[in-house]
């Protein structure tokens, strides 16, 4: 990978965290409005191949950071 583009990435992203917004993938959070995303500031990095594996879904139950299904409201449902 070019060291230039990745640091251009990073650079990005950092400065997209100090803004509070996400253009590049639409977000404001780590997830569901939950969580601040964190600059990358201080390594050591490294890169390396990987695959991508499915962990959760999206377009399902909302949940709270304690994995409890939430209604509409922001209100626990204690039946799920």
């Amino acid at each position: 990978m070019d060291p230039a583009k990745i640091k251009a990435t990073v650079d990005r992203y950092n400065a997209n965290v100090e803004k509070g917004n996400d253009p590049d993938f639409g977000r404001n959070s780590l997830s569901s409005g939950f969580g601040k995303p964190a600059k990358i500031e201080n390594g050591p990095f490294y890169i390396y191949p990987s695959v991508p594996v499915m962990i959760g879904t999206y377009c399902g139950l909302k949940v709270n950071p304690k994995a409890q299904v939430i209604d509409v409201f922001g209100n626990r449902n204690n039946g799920l």
